[in-house]
Parts: structure tokens; sequence; C-alpha cells
């Protein structure tokens, strides 16, 4: 079903005509409609309220004659279907009569939120001019109203329901309205409507939340966001939308329309929403009239949104238990947020990824990515195994597949593996109908095993907890089967090996079962989460500013750097600990950095679950660094329990303390920081073992062992180890060793080349290319990000195929690097010399923030004049290369045509490369807190265009206004190299491509630089 809203509001019809001049526009208004809907067969009108200015009967006699020759002019050439709603707005309400006994009658609701129905009815009569004027105007569809505060208007199209609930929120406005005093009563709102039939909701309201009493404005908005799809509101006389996503990924879209006529002619703005409930899209267009064009006008090319009926809506007749309806909104975990006290599961659930898995022994299989639709997906295969490893979110997962299916009208059964043990195909029917009754208040029991199997689901969490052996398992699976249509299993990786056994039974009953694993969340998903996370509590305002995307991005930086190349697992759990420590502020422990701060964070919270007598944090926190730095010394993984049990022996005669091997072995298994297996134990995940080893190094610093493995290591941070640790050295120590030592390493990279000089060394590109490629900006902000996301997912998958050299190289002698390896170590030396930046903004003195910031500068640009010296100086054979490449690839190219993709090509090899170097040095040291050392640094060296790039870049990317006065003197400065010029164009596109900003603002800037893009010029005959 396709149809569309237009959105009116804020009319303010007056009785003095000549101040109406929107009457004059009826024909414009209908063209831009006509337009707009021209491929839709349904349109209704939606007018949110303030159709008059005063209240009074002549301002709706012109307001009438204005909504009957609009109409009109839309179908009088169409064959649609138009229908009208209309909400009042406090403008609505007709104060010239005496308000003394109404005003007594607010004050008593405002005092003790009494709603009789006498004192509703004396409050509204200050609009009985609008309730004429509806009767005049509005069908008898909505003249069937449930109570003047609250209507419920239904419309059939092509056999779906189209619900507008429309709120009367001016019944207590006064003549001077005063926000944050308004009420309404939340039980006026009705809801016993048939939701299985209903397509979609709309609710329209006349004030934004921010009008209401803080209780009942978090009340109202619960409620209209548990029945609704759509919420429009007016009032502000601002157009503003934007979309809140749930934890299914159903969103609700709140549209905010802007004034369609105020007291001057040239502010003249409304809204039109296209929606098609099939295809699952939304599109919002805000209209504004141009008064020098006499037409009105979008402001941007609307972007096509998916759009997923919001869930949360209930459409079944079913009740559910409130203990369990409690348990299965449970996060699980008390999260800590400055704007929520309380946070939901379905606040910040987020669905992972799911890889198929061979559990069935199939040569042939095929490891499919489940990427959307998870639902669905799981749905429509009825019988699923699905495997996670702890902390995976599999307990989340399985209560938001309970939601769904309670949601989408089925009778789902949510109960542990633990229930099934004793369990035999004689007692599990009792069970169920006890799980049932647990769980639901109707129907009864008895109507649910009479129900059909098709409408029932069971889905059984943590599986192998069952401790079932293979004939009970296939007798109760059986059983199960049935008296259900669907079956999902969740288990850890003992269920994995298991469904093996029971798969490779021909006749098994698991044959029917897909097997999927829970997957570590890649950057996308990570985004959505930190979302998720962001816009917690009343965070309304940060809809509409640019600033939340740039806390959006912030956050994901720091989230991916602690996650690092498999540091930490990349599950929610993990993800949210570390955004709870950055809503924190600043950290309590200074004696490690802000990095630092996190991990500790992530362990203390794991270290405090273990209960040992006489063994506090402090003494878990030595032993493990001591045990770290014994792995890291003997240059092993693992130790087997005899090999443990005689370190420990050590252990406690060093520090004179009683450690049960035993006991401590156990509570650090149970807190998944060991792991075991048949060749030991180990550390169970890689940044507890980095972790530790470092805080070893930062506690014995001044011993020479330890000063010398520093070293060792600062030379070799092509192994993947020696530069883990170093990392995480940085993030706990700011000993001055360490920083001498990194910079003395960094010093010597390349050391034979100079600084790039972004003007004289690349004239010869500048030289060789005649046309410059263009930059065109297009696509919305947020879905642009979204995709260079999805890009780095890919590029990581890639890198996860090559194995990675985890042993520590045991060759202390002096090498040299060869140079191309020596790019990789200069890489990650810039990123670990900003770490420790960043690490300690405030230990640090100037001089030494100098140095390091410098030395980024400095050993970035080294590694740039490397790349295009040594592309210069091969400039020939390069070219002659190529060129016998694409004559073969393309042997009609005539040899113009080959040359001027060749140049193309180097041109664009090579501004890659410095876009991406300048960009990562600009990553590394980024941070306005640095910005008196960034200012000093330029002050320096005042001629060195190089440095003014990069400079440009951190403030592109880490500061809060945007540089128009340095991107034009810099672009004024390279103007005439054609390569340096494109690459500052390059630096502001990305800007705009990623941030949100204001439309003219980005439209003057890209003027400016010669940046293209259609949105960039609104046209009335937008396609």
């Amino acid at each position: 079903m396709k149809f569309s809203i237009i959105q009116l509001s804020d009319m303010h019809f007056r009785e003095d005509p000549t101040k109406n001049f929107i009457s004059d526009r009826i024909e414009k208004l209908a063209g831009a409609i006509k337009h707009e809907t021209i491929d839709v067969k349904y349109i209704f009108f939606v007018i949110s309220g303030d159709i008059a200015f005063s209240g009074k009967i002549d301002q709706y006699e012109y307001a009438f004659t204005f909504l009957s020759g609009l109409l009109r002019n839309i179908t009088e050439d169409e064959n649609k279907g138009v229908n009208i709603v209309i909400c009042p707005g406090n403008h609505d309400c007709d104060f010239s009569t005496d308000q003394t006994v109404r005003n007594i009658l607010i004050d008593k609701v405002l005092s003790d939120n009494s709603f009789e129905d006498a004192v509703i009815n004396s409050c509204i009569t200050v609009q009985n001019n609008f309730f004429e004027f509806i009767k005049k105007t509005i069908p008898t569809k909505q003249l069937e109203l449930n109570n003047d505060i609250f209507q419920k208007v239904l419309f059939t199209i092509d056999d779906k329901t189209i619900v507008f609930n429309l709120l009367n929120t001016a019944w207590i406005s006064r003549l001077e309205e005063i926000q944050g005093k308004l009420i309404f009563p939340i039980e006026k709102i009705d809801q016993k409507i048939d939701c299985n039939k209903e397509e979609i909701v709309l609710s329209i309201l006349h004030h934004p939340y921010s009008w209401f009493e803080s209780n009942n404005s978090r009340r109202l908005k619960e409620k209209l966001e548990s029945i609704s799809d759509i919420i429009l509101t007016g009032h502000e006389h601002e157009n503003n939308e934007y979309l809140k996503t749930l934890h299914n990924g159903e969103t609700i879209a709140y549209i905010e329309g802007g004034v369609l006529q105020d007291k001057t002619s040239d502010g003249s703005q409304f809204n039109i929403i296209k929606i098609d409930t099939e295809e699952k899209w939304l599109e919002i267009s805000s209209y504004t009239w141009n008064e020098q064009r006499q037409i009105y006008l979008t402001e941007e090319i609307p972007q096509t949104r998916y759009f997923i009926r919001n869930q949360k809506r209930p459409n079944t007749g079913y009740l559910l238990q409130g203990s369990f309806e409690k348990e299965v909104n449970d996060i699980g975990i008390k999260y800590s947020h400055p704007l929520k006290e309380t946070i939901l599961l379905d606040d910040i659930y987020v669905y992972p990824h799911l890889r198929r898995i061979n559990t069935a022994n199939n040569q042939h299989f095929d490891k499919l990515i489940i990427r959307d639709s998870i639902p669905n997906y799981i749905a429509d295969n009825h019988h699923v195994m699905i495997i996670g490893s702890e902390k995976s979110g599999k307990t989340s997962l399985a209560k938001v597949l309970f939601k769904h299916y309670f949601n989408s009208g089925y009778l789902p059964l949510l109960f542990e593996g633990s229930m099934l043990k004793n369990c035999d195909e004689n007692r599990i029917e009792t069970l169920i109908d006890r799980i049932f009754k647990q769980t639901y208040i109707t129907p009864s029991s008895e109507e649910y095993f009479q129900l059909e199997k098709s409408k029932k689901v069971i889905l059984i969490d943590d599986f192998q907890k069952s401790s079932l052996n293979q004939k009970k398992c296939e007798k109760i699976i059986g059983y199960l089967k049935n008296i259900s249509g669907s079956i999902v299993i969740f288990g850890d990786d003992q269920l994995r090996y298991a469904g093996h056994q029971l798969y490779s039974e021909e006749k098994s009953l698991f044959s029917s079962f897909i097997g999927c694993e829970i997957l570590g969340m890649g950057y996308v998903k990570r985004s959505e989460l930190i979302r998720k996370w962001n816009m917690l509590g009343d965070t309304e305002d940060l809809f509409t500013s640019g600033n939340l995307s740039r806390k959006l991005i912030k956050d994901e930086k720091i989230v991916s750097a602690l996650l690092g190349k498999n540091f930490i697992p990349a599950f929610p759990f993990f993800i949210l600990v570390i955004l709870q420590q950055i809503e924190t502020g600043t950290p309590v422990n200074t004696s490690s950095g802000n990095y630092g701060y996190y991990y500790e964070a992530l362990l203390t919270v794991t270290l405090s679950k273990i209960k040992i007598r006489n063994i506090q944090i402090d003494t878990l926190y030595s032993y493990l660094s001591e045990l770290a730095y014994h792995f890291n010394k003997k240059k092993i993984r693992s130790m087997t329990y005899e090999e443990l049990s005689s370190w420990n022996t050590e252990y406690c005669n060093k520090y004179k303390l009683p450690i049960n091997i035993n006991q401590i072995l156990e509570g650090l298994i149970n807190v998944s920081v060991l792991s075991s297996d048949s060749r030991g134990y180990s550390f169970r995940y890689p940044y507890i073992f980095y972790y530790f080893v470092s805080r070893y190094f930062r506690d014995h610093i001044g011993e020479m062992e330890i000063k010398n493995q520093i070293q060792w290591m600062s030379e070799r941070l092509h192994q993947t180890d020696s530069a883990n640790i170093i990392i995480f050295l940085c993030h706990l120590s700011k000993d001055p060793f360490v920083l001498s030592t990194l910079l003395s390493k960094s010093r010597n990279l390349f050391k034979n080349y100079s600084e790039f000089k972004i003007l004289s060394d690349t004239e010869f590109i500048s030289g060789l290319i005649q046309e410059i490629p263009d930059l065109v900006l297009e696509g919305d902000p947020d879905k642009n990000h979204t995709k260079e996301l999805e890009k780095r997912d890919d590029a990581e998958k890639l890198e996860q195929q090559v194995d990675e050299d985890n042993i520590i190289d045991d060759d202390g002698s002096d090498f040299d690097l060869e140079e191309i390896m020596q790019i990789n170590v200069a890489v990650k030396n810039i990123q670990i010399l900003g770490q420790l930046l960043k690490n300690f903004p405030g230990s640090w003195q100037g001089q030494q923030k100098f140095d390091l910031v410098q030395e980024c500068y400095s050993l970035g640009l080294r590694v740039l004049k490397f790349f295009f010296t040594s592309l210069n100086q091969n400039q020939e054979e390069i070219i002659v290369k190529l060129a016998e490449i694409l004559k073969e690839q393309y042997p009609e190219w005539e040899n113009t045509k080959v040359s001027k993709n060749i140049e193309l090509y180097i041109f664009s090899v090579l501004e890659g490369i410095a876009y991406a170097i300048i960009k990562h040095i600009a990553d590394s040291v980024g941070h306005d807190t640095f910005s008196m050392t960034f200012d000093e640094l330029l002050n320096s060296f005042p001629d060195n265009t190089s440095y003014s790039f990069i400079d440009l870049e951190v403030k592109l990317n880490y500061y809060q206004d945007f540089p128009d006065s340095q991107v034009f003197d810099l672009s004024k400065n390279v103007r005439k190299n054609s390569f340096a010029s494109y690459l500052l164009r390059h630096f502001v596109w990305y800007y705009f491509y990623i941030f949100k900003t204001d439309f003219s603002f980005r439209q003057s800037i890209c003027s400016r630089l010669k940046i293209n893009g259609p949105s960039l010029l609104p046209s009335p005959n937008r396609p």
C-alpha cells in the first residue's frame, strides 16, 4: 500500500483577509503537492493544530474556504482518494471570554492530576468554534469521537487499516502558553483496536513533548511510541524530522511541521510524507516558500528511508505475566547512563550478524553470513540451532526473538535448557504446561495445546545445560516438533559439538536444524549500538545538531581502538562497558592513561565477581601481571596444571601469600580471564594478556631487564605481540623512558629522507596530468558514513584471511628492515606515539607534547617523501609497464586515451597515499585538547604547507567548528598546484560527505571550492 500525507500546521487564519496570504497561493501549494504525489492513489491531509489565530468563527470561515479550494484543486484533474484529519492547537482556543473559572480548574488539574469528564468538558469550551469547524469540514468518520481529548480515526484502503490518533493537547492551554506546564490524561488514549489489521498507525498532536510537565511528558512519549509508527507535531514553527530506531530495526518517524502561515509572507512551510508499506520505505519532503521565485521548493532532495512497522505496538489478544514481561525486557546487566536510569533491552538491542556453520559435515557447505532480517531468516527456517560464545548475546537474542514472535501473532515459549534436566517424554508435557502458565495470563494452557502448531514457537536458551543424553534429547525434540511449528535452540560450543554428533545420525531428529553462530560486531553494527546508546534519554535536540554525528564518530573511534584487532571480542557487553566508561568522564586512576582506564574498568567488572577469601582486587592484578610476564618471558601461550601449580608456589613464596591454586584457577576460569583445554591453561582474551604484561612493565620499568625488553620490542613493531604490548604500555605508562625510547626509534625510521613538501615534491605529478577528476558530493551523511564502515568491514574480513605471526622473535641481534616493511612500522609508530600523547594529556609538559606531535607529523611526511621519490625516480618504467598492460587489455584504445588513463591512475594512487597518510597522522594525534600545541607547531614552521594540511585535517575531524578561513587561505596558497589543490578539496569533500551540516553553509563552502553535487542545487523540477 502506497499513500501520501500532507502535513499542514500552524495556519493561523485571521479575520483580516489581507493577512491570510496563503489563500492566494492555493494553486502554488496544489502544484507542489500534485507534483510530489503523482504516483500515489491516496492522500491524507493532516493538520496538526492552529487552524485559526485566536479561535474566532470568522477565522474558521477563511480556513474552510482555503481548504475547500485546495482539495478541489488537488482532485479536479486526478482520480485520487483524499481525506483530511485535524487536531486542535492552542491558537484554536477562544480566550476572549472570562477565563477565571477555567483557570481555577486548570490549576486543580495540574496540582492533583484529576481528569474528571466534567472538568475536561469545561476546559474545552474555549474550543467550541473549532469543533463547529470540524463538523463542517470533516466527513462523519472523525465525528465518531471517543471523547474530545482523544480521537481515533480509521480509514480502510485496499483491505488495510490506517489509524490516526488525534490528541487534543491544547485542552488546558492558556493565552500565555508556558513550556512544561501542559498535561495530558494518558488513560484517555484508547488502544482497543484489532491491531492485526492495522497497516500503520499515526499519532497527531500539536505540542512536542517539551511543552508538557516532565513526568507527564515521559509517560506520554512512552505511550505514543508503544502504539504509533509515525508521530507528527506542530507548534514550534520549524520543519524537522528524524527516525528513532528500535531494537528490532523497526522505526518510529518523528515529523515536526513548520508554520504554514505566520506574520510575514516569506516563511511558509509544509511537509509531504510518502509511505510504501509493501516495500517498507518512507520519504519526507519539506517545502518552503521561495519569495523570489514565487514557488514552493524543497530544501534538499529527500532521502528514501527504510521504514519497518513499529512492532512495539501490541498486535495479539494474548497477555503476558507481569513477572515474565519484566524478565524478557531485562537487559541482564546494570549499565549506568547519565540520561536514562533504567535501560531496557529494547532501548539498545542491535541484531548481530549470523554465520551458517557446518554441523552436518557437509563437504559442499557454504558459510553464508546472514546480515539482514535475522528474525525473518530464523522464522523461515523453523528449526535453528544458534551457537554463541560467552558474552556473545545469546540470551538477549532469545528474548528479542520471543518478542518478535509474540508481536507477530505467535505464541512463543522461552525457557532455559536446565529446566529439561531429568526430563523425559513422560514429563515434558507437564513441563511445557508449567512454563506456559508462568509466561501467559491469557489464553489458557488448554487453548494453547489446542492451537494449531504453526502458531507455536519454542525457544530454548543454554540448551547444553539440559545434560540430556542422545536418546532423551531426540524424544524431547520430537515432542516439541509435534506441538510447535518452530524451534530455536541456543547454546555454546558444547552444543556445536553435540549437534555434530547428533547430525551424524542419518535418521536423527536434528537433521532438520540449520546451524548458525553469532559473530562479533563489525564497524557497522558497532555504529548502530553506539547510536542507540547516545540516543538514550531525552535527546531530541541532538537530532537537529551536527554535534550528534561528531559524538558518534568520536565514540566509534574510541571503541574500535580499544577493541583493536581481536584484543577484545566485539560483543555488545564489552562495547557497552566501554561506552559506560566514556560517559563517566575523567578517569579516577591517574596511574593509567585514558585508554588504560577503560581496560581497567572492563577487568575490574570481571575480577570483582571472583569471591575468594583473603584475595582482593589488588592481589588479582598483581597475580595476573606476574603470570602474564612469565608467559611472555618464556615465550609460551599455555601452561599445564603442574607448571601452573609450580609457578603459583613461587609466587606465594615471593609475596608471602597463601593462594590455593585450585580456587584461583576456578575463579579465573569462571569469569573468563583464563581458559583451559587439552593443551593447558591460557589467557582467555588477547587484551587480558597484553594488558597484564604491560602492567608488569609499567610497575618494574626501573629494572634494566624491562628497559631492554621495551627497547627490543620498540624495534620490532612489525611483529604482532611486540606492537600490541607497546601499545598497551602507552595506555598505562607515562614514564619518560617510554617517551624517549619511542621517539628515538621513530627518528631512525626513514632517516635518510627529508619531510615531504606538498608543493615542490608534487610538481612532477601536477605537470603529468592534464585533466583533474571531479569531486561530486551526494547522499545523506549518515548513509555515507555507514557505507564507509561497510568498506572497513570488508577490508577487515580480507585481513583476517591472512594469518598473522604471533610468535615472539627471540633473535635479539641487530637487523635492518627493508624500506617496504618500515612503512608498516612507521604507520604503527605514529599510532603508538599518538596514543602516548592522548593517554596523558595533563601529564606531558608542553615541550614533550610538541616533540610527540612534531615526530608524528615528521615521520608521516618522511614516509610520503619515500613514496613520491620512488615513483618519480621510476616514473618512465612505471608508465611503460602500465601502457603495456592497458594496450593488452584494451587494444582498441588510441595512444592518447592510454596516456590519459595512465596519468589519471598515477595521480589517483599518489593522491590516495597522501590522503591516507595525512589522515592517519591527524587521527593519531587529533584532539582539540592539544590546540595550543598544534598552533605552536604551525607558528614554528609558518612556511611548511604540509604541516598546514595535517593541521587542517585535525581541525576538520576533531574541532567543533568548520575552519572555513583556514580552508580558503590554504586553497589560495595551493591554487597553482593541481595536486595540492585537489587533495585539499578531497579533505573538505569528505567532511561534508560524513558530517551533517547546515545546507546553505555546505552549499557556500562547496561552491567556492568547486565541489559539485546534485543535492547542492534545489530544483522545483526534481524527479
